[in-house]
Parts: structure tokens; sequence; C-alpha cells
């Protein structure tokens, strides 16, 4: 409330993205050491939680515990399931990878480097989404389903309903 934090944890690369597990673990995506690494509720490092992804930046978790992690360098998503197993979930239609968002339905959301959101379904078919006016580097949803867009460029906010129309920008913004 009065603005002021503390410090959780500390690493030594760079965290890109993170995302909080049905476990309660925190998930980071350190770009620098391709790699994602898990921390407990006092900020600890879990034990064999460690994952190497080249170029990790966005991730996100889905309903079931599984962990889908954006590989810049392949263009490629990697899933994690809950025993941490790692497999290519998807690498078409990818294009410099950084924010993910899971759906209630499991569809996975990738914002690409080129101005374009991708959906997956649970099998990893994908197509296109929706086309921004710049760049998302961040996505999330809300919990009526409309999915929110952090745009790279002009520091706003894109609400997108379920088809993938645009419902306007955040803060009474009207046009970009």
């Amino acid at each position: 409330p009065n603005g002021n934090g503390t410090v959780f944890a500390t690493a030594q690369g760079f965290g890109f993205g993170v995302g909080f597990g049905t476990n309660g673990n925190l998930s980071v995506a350190d770009t620098q050491f391709n790699a994602v690494a898990q921390l407990n509720s006092s900020g600890q490092p879990v034990l064999g939680s460690f994952q190497t992804v080249s170029g990790a930046t966005g991730l996100a978790f889905d309903s079931s515990g599984n962990l889908y992690v954006a590989d810049s360098v392949h263009n490629t998503i990697v899933k994690i399931d809950p025993s941490g197993n790692s497999s290519v979930f998807a690498t078409t239609g990818i294009n410099l990878p950084g924010g993910l968002a899971c759906d209630s339905s499991g569809n996975v959301y990738v914002a690409n480097g080129n101005d374009t959101i991708e959906r997956f379904d649970p099998n990893g078919d994908g197509a296109l989404f929706f086309v921004p006016p710049t760049p998302a580097v961040g996505l999330a949803f809300g919990s009526t389903g409309i999915l929110y867009a952090a745009l790279g460029t002009g520091n706003a906010i894109e609400e997108i309903d379920p088809n993938g129309n645009s419902l306007g920008f955040l803060g009474g913004r009207s046009t970009f």
C-alpha cells in the first residue's frame, strides 16, 4: 500500500519472465544463462528444478501445471511438464517469442517480435490470433477471459477479446 517493497531473491542472470506454478513456486526465465529456475516461497532455489532453455524469455503455466517457455534463440516454445520433462511444444509461427499466456481452455498465446500474437491449441497447432499496432512484450489473462497485451512501444496495454478483436486500450487511449 505504501509503495515500498522488499527484495524477494537475487540472481546472477537476467530475469526476463516470471510466473507462479500450481505448486506455489516462482519460476524465472533467465535469458543470460539460458535457463528456467524455480524459487520457493522464501526466495531460495528449488533443488532439481533447473531447466536449460536457450534464450528463455516469457513463460506461462496452464491449469495442469505445465510450464511453457519462449526460446528466443531457436524460435520455439518449450513445454515442461510437472515432472520436469521437457519437449518442443510449437515451432510454426514463432518469431522472436517473448510474452506468453495460457487461457482456461489450455491454449497458449505467444507474443512474437514481428508484431503478431499467435494462439496454439493444447496439441501445439497454431494460428495467427491478433496483430497489435506494435510488438507485444507481455501477455496476461484477466478473470473474464480478456487477454491483456503490454505493447513494447507507446506505453499501452491493449485489451483483446477471446475472438481476437481489440476492445481498445486501457487508460482511455482511443488510438495508437
